[in-house]
């Protein structure tokens, strides 16, 4: 594959879902806010397969969402949850936009948790509470698997080569700080 045009959609994954995100997952060990980023990546993957959407049109999240769960591979074994307990559109992807906290049934780890890192998308019992673990480093590999389907599928409606936003708003090569700021300023 030839280097994506910058500002197009394909850019856009390559450079902030594929990159910055990876970075934010494997270098700065970011991976609780990691799942907000992520919860809106399955949306846009999902918003691709809409050709009619124009990316700004109101009240289509949970059809873009849920498209993208029901039409891509690597995101199908998420699909079971689009109509259950653990509403994934509701609990992680609302979620995470709108307050920065998953809904009951759903909790975050990742595979560095000695109880729960190797556990992706297996369900129990927490203090009463019927969860749902998402490991951040699968989902985040599912997604990278989502980006290459979509990239290979001849059938979806939307050109990859759209234009999609600014492309200076990203440096070439942002670097993602590990280090922690002083509380004290």
């Amino acid at each position: 594959m030839t280097d994506p045009q910058e500002g197009t959609l394909d850019w856009f994954f390559d450079t902030v879902v594929i990159r910055d995100l990876g970075k934010m997952i494997n270098e700065a060990n970011l991976h609780y806010l990691s799942f907000s980023p992520m919860a809106t990546a399955v949306e846009l993957l999902g918003a691709i397969y809409n050709d009619s959407d124009d990316f700004r049109a109101s009240g289509k999240s949970k059809d873009r969402f849920n498209k993208a769960l029901q039409t891509i591979p690597s995101l199908n074994p998420y699909a079971q949850y689009v109509k259950s307990a653990h509403d994934l559109y509701t609990n992680f992807r609302c979620g995470m936009v709108h307050v920065g906290l998953p809904g009951d049934g759903v909790v975050f780890t990742q595979r560095s948790d000695l109880n729960d890192g190797r556990r992706h998308l297996s369900k129990d019992r927490y203090n009463g509470t019927l969860r749902l673990i998402l490991v951040c480093e699968n989902l985040y590999e599912d997604i990278v698997n989502a980006i290459t389907y979509v990239r290979n599928d001849q059938n979806k409606p939307r050109n990859l080569t759209t234009p999609f936003m600014n492309p200076h708003l990203l440096p070439d090569s942002a670097p993602v700080s590990t280090s922690t700021p002083n509380a004290s300023g």
